[in-house]
């Protein structure tokens, strides 16, 4: 700052402004692992639970080779093998029954596991490129929980093609490790259909975590490739205030304006849709006398959640 616009600092204001940064999570005290607080965003509330940099960055320094066009061909060829597989067993295969408690067990363990490897894929391809991952933890994204890492610091990143890595790697790791998965549960035991009935679906939820409308792998995607990284946000904005579309109209381009509109009418709608079905589950629990399910704590939160967001968004938009 001083050496391109002239302005000093005393050594009083840089450590007044240090305290601060540290006090709102902006900075990190050295020799410190700090875990910030929960929080809340938009639809998702945030759990931190631990600093993985030290282990992160160990991993990375020795898991170069996962990086290697070799091994992302490998990785590529497994899952296309575990598809054909899938398809060629489906018309044999019997309906799918109703899930018994050892299998919902098994489907559970499994999700964990592999949403920690779908985020430590994001971790290790952020510090190949030189950034850190600082936090890890459980984040509520419509009432429904996952795992997630932060990483901020892959906007850092001086290359698209480096970002974009970053944001893929989470998904592809998840996809490669479900191919393994389905290939490796041979056999008619029913714990091992049951893995495998899992992987497949896991595997399958590898795709829809490139859906662009809700805070996942595929809005910041979007966002990299658009080169908008406030999507979201402008979109809300132009949703829940009048002078925010007057200012929008005044100050973007028509392109970028088009596309905010676009994304805030999608958002919108599939927020209603979620809404709907909520609201169904949830009369249905009371109309209909049904026992307390899963489905019905999630649409409550999802409810919750998205009125909470709606009316955030309303008295915080100028």
């Amino acid at each position: 700052m001083e050496h391109e616009s002239g302005v000093r600092f005393t050594a009083q204001e840089l450590e007044l402004f240090a305290r601060r940064a540290c006090a709102v999570g902006l900075l990190e005290c050295p020799g410190t692992s700090i875990v910030r607080r929960p929080r809340r965003r938009g639809l998702s509330w945030s759990i931190p639970l631990w600093n993985p940099e030290r282990v992160f960055a160990w991993c990375a320094a020795r898991a170069s080779l996962l990086f290697h066009p070799l091994a992302l061909g490998v990785g590529v060829l497994t899952i296309i093998v575990a598809v054909l597989s899938l398809v060629e067993a489906a018309p044999r295969s019997a309906p799918f029954p109703v899930p018994t408690q050892p299998q919902l067990v098994i489907f559970v363990i499994l999700f964990n596991i592999v949403s920690i490897v779908h985020e430590c894929g994001h971790g290790l391809a952020l510090h190949r490129y030189g950034g850190s991952v600082r936090e890890i933890g459980i984040r509520f994204v419509l009432g429904w929980p996952c795992w997630y890492c932060d990483i901020t610091e892959s906007y850092l990143l001086p290359h698209l093609k480096q970002r974009v890595a970053v944001i893929v790697a989470g998904p592809f790791v998840q996809a490669v490790v479900c191919a393994a998965a389905v290939l490796a549960a041979r056999g008619g035991d029913p714990h091992v259909v049951a893995v495998r009935s899992a992987a497949a679906l896991l595997g399958l939820l590898t795709v829809l975590n490139f859906f662009p409308l809700v805070r996942s792998d595929g809005y910041y995607l979007l966002t990299e490739l658009a080169g908008m990284p406030n999507l979201r946000t402008d979109a809300w904005r132009w949703l829940a205030s009048s002078a925010a579309r007057q200012r929008m109209f005044i100050t973007m381009p028509k392109a970028r304006r088009l596309a905010i509109i676009a994304y805030a009418l999608a958002s919108l709608g599939f927020l209603a849709l979620v809404l709907d079905h909520a609201v169904i589950l949830i009369a249905r629990l009371f109309v209909a006398g049904d026992h307390l399910s899963i489905r019905t704590v999630t649409a409550a939160l999802s409810v919750i959640m998205i009125f909470t967001t709606l009316l955030k968004g309303r008295s915080s938009t100028p």
